[in-house]
C-alpha cells in the first residue's frame, strides 16, 4: 500500500520550507505527493526501503531527492540562487553535497560493452582515481596509450548511470499530469497567473537534455569553436570514439575553483574572467547565435594550476541565444536603468512568446518595480523577469535558461571576490566595445537612418547612448 502522506512526514518536507515561503508548502507538499503517487509500487517500496536507512528528516529528505531525479535537480537549481532564505539555501546544498555511491562493476559494464574494441585497440585502463557523480550521470577516469591518432593519454568516460533514463521518463510523464493539476487547481494556490504547463514543459526539456549524451557532445564542440582564441579558457576536447551511452573526453588537470588556494589577486582576477566568459562573451557575441553554459557552478568550474588556465566542465545543459534576442534583453536592460515604465513594458511585451494576457496587472507590476530603489540593472533585470514570469508572462526558454545560470555564476563570484560589481564589469565590457565600434558609430551619425543595431556587438544603437548618457547626467 502506498501511504504517501507517511513519507513526506518521515522527510521532514514542510519543516525545510521556511516561514518566508510559507505560501509555497502547500504547492510543493502537493507536488511531491502527486510524484510519488505515480511512481509504481514496486519502486515506491525501494524508496521507503532506502528511507528506512536514515536517522534524521535531513538524511531522508536527501536519499528522497537521490531516489527522484526531477526533485534532485529542483533542489539542486534552487540551492543556487543567492537571494533566497540563507537557512532553506544551506539545507538544500545538502543535496549538491550529498554522498553518493559508484557501483564501479556496474558503471565499468556500461563502458566495455560500448567501446570494449576501442579500449583494447588503446590499452585503456579505467582507474576510478576520479569518480564524480552527480543526479544523472557518473564520471571516471582513464589512461591509454597514443595509438592511431588518439592524441590524449588520460582521459574520462561519462555515462548515464543505470535506471536514470527509466527513472525519469516515468517522472516526465507524471509532470506533464503535474502541471495540467495545478492549472486546474490554482485557485488553491497563491500564485498569481503562473504558467505552470509552460513551465513544466521548460523543466522537462531542460531534464531530457541531461540524459542525452550526443546533446552534450554536440555542445562540447560548439563551446571549443565559441570560445576558441578567448584567453585562459579552457574547454575539454571530445574523443571521437564517444557513442550514444559513453561520452569520452580529455581529463582536465585542476581542482573546483572555489576550492583552489588563489591569492586575493587571483580571486578577483578569476571572477572577472568567469563573468566576462560566461556572461559578456555570450551576450555580446558577433554570431548569429551564441552558446551559454547553462549550470555554472563551483563544480562545474575547473582552475588549472599548472598554466593558469579556467574549464568550463559538463556542457549537458547549455543554451544558445539569438542576437535579436540578446538585443532586446540590453534595451530591456536599459529601459530598466532609465527606469521609463511604458519602454519596459514595450520591451518586456517584444521579449515575451504568445504576448502579454494581463496588460493591467503586467503595467501595475512594472509601475511598482520603477517606484522602488534602484540596486543595479543587471539584478534588476533578472528580479523583474522572475516577477513578470510569476505574472503570467512567458518567455523564452533560453532567456530563463540564461537568467538562471547568472543567479548561479552569482553565487561563485561572490565566494571568490565578495565585491564583485557585476554591473561595473558588464559597462567595463561595453567601454570596450564601443571604442572598437568607433569608426562604424561615425558613419551612422551621418546617415542615422541607414543605422542597424544588430551590425554593433554592443547592441547598442547612437540613440540608445545619447539616452543612457542623458540619464546618468540626471543621476549625477
Amino acid at each position: 500500500m502506498i501511504d504517501v502522506d507517511m513519507v513526506i512526514e518521515l522527510t521532514g518536507l514542510n519543516d525545510i520550507i521556511p516561514d518566508i515561503y510559507a505560501r509555497f508548502r502547500p504547492i510543493v507538499r502537493d507536488g511531491v505527493s502527486f510524484l510519488l503517487s505515480g511512481i509504481s509500487p514496486e519502486r515506491f517500496l525501494g524508496i521507503v526501503y532506502a528511507l528506512s536507512e536514515e536517522d534524521t528528516n535531513a538524511g531522508r529528505l536527501v536519499r528522497l531527492a537521490q531516489e527522484l531525479p526531477t526533485l534532485h535537480k529542483l533542489g539542486q537549481t534552487i540551492a543556487r540562487n543567492q537571494n533566497i532564505d540563507v537557512g532553506f539555501r544551506r539545507s538544500l546544498v545538502e543535496l549538491e553535497n550529498s554522498i553518493m555511491k559508484i557501483d564501479k562493476a556496474i558503471i565499468g559494464a556500461i563502458i566495455e560493452d560500448a567501446l570494449g574494441n576501442w579500449m583494447n585497440k588503446h590499452t585503456v585502463e579505467i582507474k576510478y582515481t576520479v569518480c564524480y557523480e552527480a543526479s544523472v550521470a557518473a564520471v571516471v577516469d582513464f589512461t591509454c596509450n597514443r595509438l592511431d591518432g588518439l592524441d590524449i593519454g588520460e582521459g574520462v568516460f561519462k555515462v548515464i548511470k543505470p535506471g536514470v533514463t527509466e527513472h525519469l521518463q516515468q517522472e516526465l510523464e507524471i509532470l506533464d499530469a503535474l502541471a495540467g493539476f495545478y492549472d486546474s487547481n490554482r485557485h488553491r494556490y497563491d500564485i498569481d497567473n503562473f504558467r505552470f504547463i509552460d513551465t513544466f514543459s521548460d523543466i522537462k526539456i531542460a531534464l531530457l537534455k541531461e540524459i542525452d549524451l550526443s546533446n552534450e557532445q554536440r555542445n562540447l564542440g560548439l563551446a571549443r569553436c565559441f570560445y576558441n582564441g578567448v584567453e585562459a579558457v579552457k574547454i575539454p576536447r571530445l574523443v571521437s570514439a564517444s557513442t550514444d551511452a559513453v561520452t569520452v573526453m580529455e581529463l582536465i588537470i585542476g581542482e573546483k575553483i572555489t576550492d583552489a588556494r588563489l591569492t586575493p589577486v587571483q580571486r578577483k582576477w578569476c571572477a572577472k574572467t568567469l563573468f566576462s566568459s560566461l556572461v559578456c562573451h555570450p551576450l555580446f557575441s558577433d554570431q548569429q547565435r551564441s552558446i551559454f553554459h547553462a549550470d555554472p557552478h563551483a563544480g562545474n568550474i575547473y582552475y588549472c594550476a599548472h598554466n593558469g588556465h579556467i574549464a568550463f566542465l559538463d556542457w549537458s545543459l547549455a543554451g544558445e541565444l539569438d542576437k535579436r534576442d540578446r538585443a532586446a534583453i540590453l534595451r530591456l536592460s536599459m529601459d530598466i536603468f532609465t527606469r521609463d515604465a511604458d519602454r519596459i513594458y514595450e520591451s518586456t511585451r517584444s521579449l515575451s512568446e504568445g504576448g502579454i494576457r494581463d496588460e493591467l496587472a503586467i503595467r501595475g507590476e512594472i509601475d511598482r518595480f520603477v517606484a522602488e530603489a534602484s540596486t543595479g540593472f543587471i539584478e534588476q533585470s533578472l528580479a523583474l523577469l522572475d516577477r513578470l514570469a510569476f505574472k503570467g508572462v512567458k518567455f523564452p526558454g533560453e532567456l530563463l535558461m540564461f537568467r538562471k545560470a547568472i543567479f548561479t555564476l552569482k553565487g561563485v563570484l561572490q565566494e571568490l571576490d565578495p565585491g564583485f560589481d557585476m554591473d561595473r564589469h558588464l559597462i567595463e565590457f561595453i567601454k570596450l566595445l564601443l571604442l572598437e565600434e568607433l569608426p562604424l558609430r561615425w558613419f551612422y551619425l551621418f546617415f542615422p537612418l541607414a543605422e542597424d543595431t544588430l551590425r554593433y556587438k554592443s547592441l547598442l544603437s547612437n540613440s540608445d547612448l545619447i539616452k543612457i548618457a542623458q540619464e546618468w547626467i540626471r543621476l549625477l
